[in-house]
């Protein structure tokens, strides 16, 4: 291929994402990142529906929060739950400085942005 083929072809595999999940020095970090977060997900689905049998269940509800921080991806967890604020806050309180952060406001809507009172970039984001 000449250069400009070869930029061509580059560019549709970077715009693509076609290499991706290969780190620089060949390991496939990025495409276990993504399977972990995939069974996260798959994993609050499913105690989403044992949740939602019986919400009233303080084993099995103790039982999801403890999945929540051995299994991470909390922003999946709170997406999962997002229309039950009661566990959800359970979630927040279960990770250390994530209620002081104040990044979460369940009275007034499901997540609310970040205040940003130190002004970092990009800082009232979630």
């Amino acid at each position: 291929m000449s250069n400009e083929q070869q930029n061509i072809a580059l560019q549709t595999i970077n715009l693509l994402g076609l290499n991706a999940g290969i780190g620089s020095d060949g390991s496939k970090a990025s495409k276990d990142r993504r399977k972990q977060r995939i069974n996260a997900y798959l994993l609050a689905l499913d105690s989403l529906k044992d949740f939602e049998a019986n919400t009233l269940n303080q084993v099995i509800e103790g039982c999801i929060v403890k999945l929540m921080v051995t299994t991470g991806y909390f922003s999946v967890w709170m997406e999962v739950f997002k229309r039950h604020n009661p566990i959800r806050s359970k979630f927040i309180n279960a990770i250390k400085g994530t209620s002081e952060s104040e990044c979460f406001d369940l009275l007034t809507q499901p997540i609310s942005p970040h205040p940003n009172r130190d002004g970092l970039e990009s800082g009232g984001k979630i």
